[in-house]
């Protein structure tokens, strides 16, 4: 997640492994995550390192996020 100028944005991969920059909005924050209550659908799948490098359009190579201390 991504703040710009007082709103989050999330990249989104699509299908084809496409990113497709979304705006978001949050809720609560539990623990070191944060709930999304508009912006994304369940089980889409977001960018979770590297935020700073994808742009929308942008072809990416998919790999599982493990969290700090291995939970997900």
């Amino acid at each position: 997640m991504t703040e710009l100028q007082g709103g989050y944005q999330v990249a989104v991969v699509g299908p084809s492994n496409k990113i497709n920059i979304r705006t978001v909005e949050l809720g609560e924050r539990v623990g070191a995550m944060w709930v999304i209550n508009q912006g994304l659908r369940p089980g889409q799948r977001v960018v979770a390192e590297g935020t700073q490098k994808v742009r929308d359009g942008m072809a990416v190579t998919l790999k599982p996020y493990t969290a700090p201390g291995g939970e997900n």
